[in-house]
């Protein structure tokens, strides 16, 4: 649900926290309603036969519990995932791309839009369900990966001067992490997981999303090629196996 990333994340900036504020789960799961009924109506004209208004709110109810959940395993791996070797698969050809921070707006931005997209074109509360479970699914094994092989870019790269507001915003979806969970790179998994849900809307265009995405981590210096193609290949598979 794209609103409570957008509300959670600048939360998050301001403070290094290891859970939620409850203030912001409040108005996470508060914002529920205007939600919902901001999608039924947009799904009502763009797509046939959307889920019925009831089901939108029931759903996105849902969702909210699960977005927050999901940001507490995260952040409960933040705070475990320092007690085996730390490793980086980074190579020459990644120093070779160059740092181009305004390819944020795509890394962070696209991605909500494409999450947004999903939970429009649901037809039924039990496909959104699916998908839900599906992607806690797969953070659970993003989370087993990040636990048991911690992984990062080089600190080189994370070092620049903060001097627009592309690096301001990259600065600030820095902080919410340690650096750690580098491999496989969670944000190509989720959007390959959120283009496979989309293949039906977007087709072809979905390939796009994907090498989008991955294109944006490697300028923004967030992953290594090594990183992007294990977490094409889990998102894919998770979405197999989960929800199709």
């Amino acid at each position: 649900m794209w609103y409570a990333f957008l509300i959670v994340q600048p939360a998050l900036a301001r403070e290094t926290r290891a859970s939620l504020p409850p203030g912001i789960v409040l108005i996470v799961v508060g914002g529920v309603p205007i939600a919902a009924i901001a999608y039924h109506w947009l799904a009502l004209r763009l797509i046939p036969s959307p889920m019925s208004l009831r089901d939108s709110v029931a759903f996105l109810s849902v969702l909210a519990v699960a977005v927050a959940g999901g940001y507490q395993l995260f952040f409960w791996v933040q705070r475990n995932n320092r007690h085996f070797p730390l490793r980086s698969l980074h190579s020459r050809l990644d120093d070779a791309i160059p740092f181009w921070p305004n390819w944020v707006w795509i890394y962070s931005v696209l991605q909500f839009v494409a999450m947004a997209a999903v939970v429009l074109q649901l037809r039924s509360i039990n496909q959104g369900v699916g998908l839900a479970f599906g992607g806690l699914v797969l953070l659970v094994v993003h989370s087993a990966f990040a636990i048991l092989f911690p992984s990062s870019v080089p600190r080189k790269y994370r070092e620049y001067k903060v001097t627009s507001a592309a690096t301001r915003y990259l600065q600030m979806v820095q902080s919410f992490d340690n650096g750690y969970s580098c491999f496989p790179s969670l944000h190509c998994a989720l959007t390959a997981f959120v283009a496979a849900a989309l293949w039906p809307v977007l087709g072809y265009w979905s390939v796009a999303l994907v090498t989008a995405i991955a294109v944006s981590c490697l300028f923004v210096k967030q992953q290594n090629l090594a990183d992007l193609l294990p977490g094409i290949l889990l998102g894919w598979t998770i979405f197999r196996l989960v929800c199709f």
